[in-house]
């Protein structure tokens, strides 16, 4: 009885039921009250007392027939001499009873939490019963139940694991079909309707296959990925930056949870050079927020031939790196952030912080340059503590028009020495995780003219090619829900890297679809002979025995279509 669909119990009734509702022996005498229990031509045993016991009777084949259901007549029948029955007795002096209106008793102490860390859920709920409602007195109005956040304290690290891929990892086992397969489920969230996130929704790996296991996740899991909303009976229920039920705390712009935002400071840069290959445009130091970057045109430029890259302290490559480029719309985790990427396009090189909080460790924002004659111009902010100072870091320049290394500075070379060479394939940079945006269409000619992305392999490629499959965001709004299934999981909007395979040589297919399967021919060689351009592949749906088919899934189709770097020109 709890949810919105109950709420109207609690409207105020339109009637007054205590004025308008008489005894019911005042509405229906002796006579009325046989007819109703026994039928038509029925009227009460005269001399008889309707009080300890209704009698009836009715005239048949010129007989008399006298009936009882063994019970006292309705409260309120008249029993003659101005006297009325009332529980059982036939009274004088009667008046209907004075309406009890009930009164809630005192709050239960709290239940159980639905977790043991984390941040879990716990209920307490009272009772009307202080009085409990007599005569048509009115019910209690207002909540029976109320919640709290209680076990706040960080759960130790599971294996990266989120309270919601738990609750789905609890199903993974034998295949019931084939008990030589293992199962492997993780949360779904694409395309899932902001009344259905509170359901558990979990994908098979390697497949599309979509199952709901329950219509309830546990109390206390995020609605969706960086969502600053739990679920608590299957509702969304906001918390503050601290996680905290019902608290107000929202993060400042330098990422303080609580913080004040007078107490932080915009660091602003331009970073312009003709620097050839990768090239630091700044560090951002721990504890900053909100970072923004994105590509500017230079006077005379029509389209972008550089691209944005990301990468942490360890050198690690977490967007475009290593001369792979992601076409796609996408989220990326990294630091304890999420960081939406517009994709390379030839308009659009963008990157901005989604969720509020600071990094927890320094990121280093690169630029790829593969022209040396074209300059490339980057802007970028955050916000760091006043205190901090915010050090723009190297490449950052000073002030807000800070400049890199000059214009006329010979290009430098990437740390082997090496030029910079053709792609293989896109790659999906590795914190990527699912967004709720959807993956552009593959063009259908070969030789496109304009940079549309590709459209993501799907879970149903062969094995050599399989690309895992494509959860959702959350909320189904475009990036913006919180929390994440998975830093390594392959986005709808990003380019995964796909091997070549054997050329003639069918993939073999994946599990659960050995009726028909994409395959794959080898990579054309790029379309340009430097800089950025386009390479393409020939794909072809075969059955099982290698013929063509038409049963491939066309949603899961491979890419076909892959953005290369051809070196210098």
């Amino acid at each position: 009885m709890e949810g919105e669909e109950t709420d109207c119990l609690l409207n105020k009734p339109l009637v007054s039921f205590s004025a308008s509702v008489p005894l019911a022996g005042r509405s229906y005498d002796a006579d009325q009250q046989c007819r109703l229990s026994f039928g038509p031509g029925h009227r009460w045993r005269p001399e008889s007392d309707p009080c300890r016991m209704l009698w009836c009777m009715a005239r048949r084949q010129g007989q008399w027939h006298h009936s009882s259901k063994n019970l006292p007549a309705a409260d309120g029948t008249d029993c003659g001499g101005g006297r009325v029955c009332l529980s059982g007795e036939c009274v004088s002096n009667w008046q209907q009873a004075k309406p009890v209106d009930g009164n809630w008793g005192s709050w239960a102490p709290w239940g159980p939490c639905s977790r043991s860390c984390g941040g879990g859920v716990q209920f307490s709920r009272r009772f009307c019963d202080n009085p409990v409602p007599a005569a048509f007195g009115r019910y209690c109005s207002g909540r029976r139940d109320i919640f709290q956040s209680c076990n706040l304290s960080p759960c130790p690290d599971n294996d990266g694991r989120t309270f919601r891929e738990e609750q789905c990892a609890a199903r993974n086992g034998p295949d019931p079909d084939e008990e030589d397969i293992f199962q492997e489920w993780e949360p779904y969230y694409h395309g899932i309707r902001e009344a259905d996130l509170c359901k558990l929704h979990c994908i098979l790996k390697g497949t599309s296959q979509v199952t709901v296991f329950n219509i309830r996740v546990k109390d206390g899991t995020r609605c969706s990925p960086h969502s600053d909303a739990v679920c608590v009976r299957s509702r969304c229920v906001k918390t503050g930056c601290d996680g905290v039920i019902g608290s107000r705390k929202m993060y400042n712009k330098c990422g303080e949870c609580g913080g004040e935002d007078s107490a932080c400071r915009k660091v602003v840069r331009r970073y312009r050079s003709r620097t050839v290959n990768y090239s630091d445009v700044v560090t951002i130091p721990a504890g900053a927020a909100n970072l923004k970057a994105r590509q500017e045109f230079r006077r005379g430029q029509a389209r972008f031939t550089a691209y944005l890259a990301l990468k942490r302290a360890d050198g690690a490559y977490v967007l475009n790196g290593n001369n792979q480029i992601s076409g796609f719309e996408s989220l990326v985790s990294v630091a304890g952030v999420a960081l939406g990427y517009s994709g390379w396009g030839l308009k659009r090189d963008e990157l901005w912080a989604i969720t509020r909080g600071a990094l927890t460790e320094p990121l280093t924002l690169q630029v790829y340059n593969p022209n040396r004659r074209r300059a490339v111009s980057v802007i970028y902010s955050y916000y760091v503590r006043r205190a901090e100072g915010g050090s723009p870091g190297q490449g950052g320049g000073l002030g807000v028009l800070g400049r890199g290394p000059a214009l006329g500075d010979s290009p430098t070379r990437q740390p082997n020495g090496t030029e910079p060479t053709a792609l293989t394939s896109p790659k999906v940079p590795s914190s990527t995780v699912p967004t709720a945006l959807t993956s552009p269409k593959v063009p259908s000619s070969t030789a496109p003219t304009a940079l549309t992305s590709p459209k993501v392999p799907s879970s149903t490629v062969p094995t050599a090619l399989t690309s895992p499959k494509v959860p959702s965001s959350t909320v189904p709004t475009a990036l913006t829900s919180p929390k994440v299934p998975s830093s390594t999981v392959p986005t709808a909007l990003t380019s995964p890297k796909v091997p070549s395979p054997t050329p003639g040589k069918p993939s073999a297919p994946p599990i659960g679809n050995a009726i028909a399967s994409w395959w794959t021919g080898p990579w054309q060689a790029c379309a340009v002979s430097c800089g950025v351009g386009w390479r393409v592949r020939r794909l072809i749906c075969q059955d099982g025995r290698g013929a063509r088919s038409e049963g491939c899934d066309r949603q899961y189709k491979p890419s076909a279509v892959a953005l290369c770097v051809a070196g210098r020109c």
